[in-house]
């Protein structure tokens, strides 16, 4: 599973993040279950998606020069949020589970970015010119 912490590890330097490093893994369990319960709630793609988001969250509060697109935002919940229930009381549950695994998934990012935050805007910075992933929900701050 590629994460947050493979981002941060691959830009920081070796003796710096070692430490950090070992903190970071013992955050493996919970992002595999939040994997595992967000594939469930909305397919893998959607759990991409979600995650996705959550890093370009963070990434705006933790980082310069970013602001989250907020149209990207939206149309992106709008999305995860559409066709997957069939009555209202089965839809309010649904979107409140997407928004919980959303802050949970924030939640993880966060840590991970206070363990090393020059080490995780870095990466931000590497991941600024692709396409897709977080970089589909960021605004160049004017």
């Amino acid at each position: 599973m590629k994460k947050i912490a493979l981002a941060m590890l691959s830009v920081a330097s070796a003796p710096a993040m070692a430490a950090d490093a070992d903190l970071i893994k013992k955050l493996d369990p919970a992002w595999k279950s939040m994997e595992a319960r967000v594939t469930r709630l909305v397919g893998k793609p959607g759990q991409r998606t979600l995650l996705d988001m959550a890093f370009a969250q963070v990434a705006v509060d933790a980082c310069s020069g970013l602001a989250i697109n907020a149209k990207a935002y939206d149309e992106a919940f709008t999305r995860l949020n559409t066709g997957k229930t069939k009555d209202a009381g089965e839809h309010r549950r649904f979107e409140q589970a997407l928004m919980t695994d959303f802050g949970v998934y924030t939640g993880l990012v966060v840590a991970e970015s206070f363990l090393d935050k020059p080490g995780f805007c870095q990466s931000v910075e590497n991941i600024k010119t692709k396409k897709g992933g977080p970089t589909q929900f960021w605004a160049t701050k004017k």
